[in-house]
């Protein structure tokens, strides 16, 4: 299919014909080359939620297109924040409100993302190659269609190793077909952006959703426990978590990459007893003691 694709895209090169607006997606078509030949229902997304979220930072996507003054970096990255929002697995955390100084994929600035404010995941892409190229249907003198294509492109990090997991890249050849006189440029290029993140979100949490989900004491208060997560990660009443002091990190002996950090003494057992503000939670003590801010909660299985 790949090949397929690469075919069609040289076609339009050939022919010399250039980025273009495009219309609104009323009916969505593959290519005769492709096989299909009927309709194609929207593109759905479904993936097991598991209970704890996994706090993500979906940074801003790279505008590499030939729009740049119609903002489609923005606009992807709203619509692949909202995509991945909408499956209940992820909360998406804004950078600019953590006020981290340099690159947020810095391992540094990572590791202190992952210690501090529980994120777990960095999300870095680019968005490129929007265009269409539009023709009549043989046979219909009141159709014409078009042939969209966009391109994503994103990298997904371990905030605790700073390590790359994956690198992940879609497009999307479809035909977009519109009435004459419906003309609505901004409606096909959002249409195409939302086909080609369909087609790579599953591959996105994938990853995501393999790191262990864990959160932080905020600070203790005589026999109540505070807790950095709440409602909005998943924690409920009558939760328990397993309370650990920092783990040491841990490296290859012969690539001498991270390969994750170990949980360090188990100091006992907490109980959620109540969840307050936009995402936090009070616990009271089941078992042990001395704990402190820097220890990690971890859901008990």
């Amino acid at each position: 299919m790949e090949a397929r694709i690469a075919k069609l895209e040289e076609d339009l090169k050939q022919r010399g014909v250039a980025p273009q607006m495009g219309y609104p997606s009323q009916m969505v078509y593959m290519p005769n080359s492709l096989g299909y030949a009927t309709p194609l229902p929207a593109l759905t997304f479904s993936y097991p939620s598991p209970k704890m979220k996994r706090r993500v930072i979906i940074l801003p996507l790279e505008d590499q297109t030939n729009y740049k003054n119609e903002h489609l970096g923005e606009l992807a990255t709203q619509r692949l924040v909202s995509k991945l929002e909408s499956t209940g697995t992820i909360i998406s955390v804004d950078p600019t409100a953590l006020g981290m100084d340099g690159p947020i994929t810095d391992p540094k600035n990572m590791k202190a993302l992952s210690e501090l404010y529980g994120v777990q995941a960095v999300v870095s892409g680019v968005v490129s190659d929007v265009y269409t190229s539009t023709s009549k249907v043989e046979g219909k003198d009141d159709r014409e269609t078009s042939f969209a294509v966009s391109r994503l492109a994103l990298s997904v990090y371990n905030t605790d190793t700073g390590v790359l997991l994956r690198t992940l890249s879609a497009r999307n050849p479809v035909y977009l077909s519109r009435e004459k006189g419906d003309m609505s440029p901004e409606k096909a290029k959002v249409r195409a952006i939302d086909l080609t993140i369909d087609l790579i979100a599953e591959d996105v949490l994938r990853p995501i959703l393999t790191i262990d989900w864990c959160a932080r004491i905020g600070s203790l208060e005589q026999e109540k426990v505070f807790l950095t997560a709440g409602r909005l990660s998943g924690l409920e009443r009558g939760d328990v978590l397993e309370v650990y002091t920092p783990g040491q990190a841990v490296f290859d002996a012969k690539t001498q990459k991270p390969l994750g950090t170990t949980r360090g003494e188990f100091r006992g057992e907490l109980e959620v007893v109540d969840l307050f503000g936009v995402d936090a939670a009070s616990a009271k003590i089941k078992s042990g003691g001395k704990f402190a801010a820097t220890d990690f909660v971890y859901l008990k299985k």
